[in-house]
């Protein structure tokens, strides 16, 4: 239960990425200079903290699954942008969530983990939230639609690749996944990006987007992760449109009835699958004494 409400909670910090990221763009900053600056600040703010006070976690066991794991944060965020700009972040934040189905096909096909209709209708009410919350508002475009299945599919991996990482301090993973992120991220950035930042309230938005909605819900998140409970943790992440979403409401100051029923049917999803099942319970029976449960391993 302790590693559910961790992954809540990095979903509600999550949450208020969208609000931080609207007033940095009233400073001229491109939505990819957003993006790569994120990481990229995110990266040194955790180097200078592993210097200072344990530099012996600088050296990294998984680099190349911290690389993988990198580039699956930064190209969530450039595709799921891109899906937001031709359909709007309604319809966009319903595909981003249908991330939590590709990781259950994953761990169905992979690692043998059994589907229950709890799961099946958490995703179901999940995906009826977000349309709802985004009033029905829901447009096609080609390009939109591919940048939005994308980012799903990147957002998958974040959870499956974060779990796959063992033997390693989560802050090291996270150092050397944005420092993958940022360096890729570069080709996004202009010559004259880092002059915006002598902006002493534009540098001070990225320092709270960096450490609260970065760095924090990264590591809980990853910490949180265990193999083979991955979908879980992708459909907790739900919290994080939630918690967007009130925000707006209480920006704009409107509210409407589809609004509230969007707002139920999410938290609904969360609760169905905070709740421990039966065959939830036998797993941790099994793992408790030692015993493999379908090829599965709870870490």
């Amino acid at each position: 239960m302790k590693d559910k409400l961790v992954v809540i909670l990095s979903g509600i910090l999550w949450g208020f990425v969208g609000v931080v990221t609207t007033q940095i763009l009233k400073y001229n900053f491109s939505t990819y200079a957003v993006v790569e600056l994120r990481f990229l600040i995110s990266a040194i703010i955790l180097f200078i903290g592993l210097v200072i006070f344990n530099k012996k976690l600088l050296k990294p066991k998984n680099l190349a699954k911290c690389f993988l794991l990198g580039l699956s944060n930064l190209f969530t965020c450039v595709c799921y942008y891109n899906s937001i700009k031709y359909l709007g972040s309604a319809f966009a934040s319903v595909l981003l969530y249908t991330s939590p189905i590709m990781v259950m096909a994953y761990c169905t096909i992979k690692n043998k983990t059994p589907i229950t209709a709890q799961m099946i209708i958490s995703v179901l009410c999940c995906f009826l939230g977000c349309v709802l919350f985004g009033k029905g508002k829901i447009g096609f475009n080609i390009k939109g639609l591919v940048f939005g299945l994308l980012s799903a599919v990147f957002n998958s991996a974040v959870s499956i690749v974060g779990a796959k990482i063992k033997n390693q301090n989560k802050i090291t993973i996270n150092f050397y996944s944005f420092l993958s992120a940022s360096v890729v991220g570069l080709v996004f950035l202009r010559a004259n990006t880092f002059t915006k930042l002598y902006n002493l309230k534009a540098s001070l938005l990225f320092l709270l987007l960096c450490v609260f909605c970065t760095i924090i819900p990264y590591i809980l998140y990853i910490s949180a992760l265990k193999q083979g409970q991955e979908s879980v943790a992708s459909l907790l992440c739900i919290s994080e449109p939630i918690t967007a979403n009130i925000i707006q409401i209480i920006i704009e100051k409107q509210i409407s009835i589809t609004s509230i029923l969007g707002l139920v049917f999410l938290i609904l999803g969360v609760i169905l699958i905070s709740i421990k099942t039966k065959a939830e319970s036998q797993i941790n029976v099994k793992v408790s004494t030692g015993q493999n449960f379908k090829g599965r391993q709870l870490t």
